[in-house]
């Protein structure tokens, strides 16, 4: 596949694992192309060279992602960031659907708009593209994230606990559509 190649030559590292299974020919008949779940961190982005402070794209990342969407697979997120993120946020006007308030507050992270974080999006990039992952609706405290971001509501569900929940959840996600799911 010329995307694979494309992002591997790239100098990212990525191991695809199929969290799909095996589905039947209706359901193949469904679904048009595999979901493509990308992790954030040092798949996607740069976090570790300068521990966060600037991130930035790896090479190919950007490209990868938008190859992924032109050819129509969806394409999602699985991502550690602390549950705690979608607690009262923001907090001049807390969203109150919790993952829609723990994406904001990531996006937010991500751009280096959190002094408190101390941490940057490297000077001369284009911002971050959200746009492959999904979309809010609505305004203020009522805003709603809808899209392929997974979370960890818990700090048990990180998948650096070995919890499988999140893939888990790709799975259903890519299974209601009637389709594979995919995470690099």
């Amino acid at each position: 596949m010329v995307l694979s190649k494309m992002f591997f030559y790239s100098g990212a590292i990525a191991v695809a694992l199929a969290v799909g299974g095996v589905e039947s020919a209706s359901a193949r008949a469904r679904c048009a192309k595999s979901f493509v779940y990308l992790d954030l961190g040092d798949t996607i982005l740069d976090t570790k060279t300068d521990h966060y402070n600037p991130m930035y794209y790896l090479p190919g990342a950007r490209e990868f992602i938008a190859e992924l969407a032109k050819k129509g697979h969806p394409v999602g997120l699985i991502t550690d960031i602390p549950p705690e993120w979608g607690e009262h946020y923001p907090a001049q006007a807390p969203v109150l659907d919790r993952d829609s308030a723990q994406v904001l507050r990531m996006m937010d992270f991500i751009a280096g708009l959190m002094p408190e974080d101390e941490v940057s999006w490297r000077v001369g990039d284009a911002p971050f593209d959200w746009s492959a992952f999904g979309q809010f609706s609505g305004q203020g405290e009522k805003r709603v994230f809808h899209g392929r971001i997974l979370l960890p509501h818990l700090k048990s569900e990180r998948k650096d606990t070995g919890n499988p929940i999140l893939f888990k959840r790709a799975l259903r996600q890519a299974k209601m559509a009637g389709c594979r799911a995919l995470y690099l």
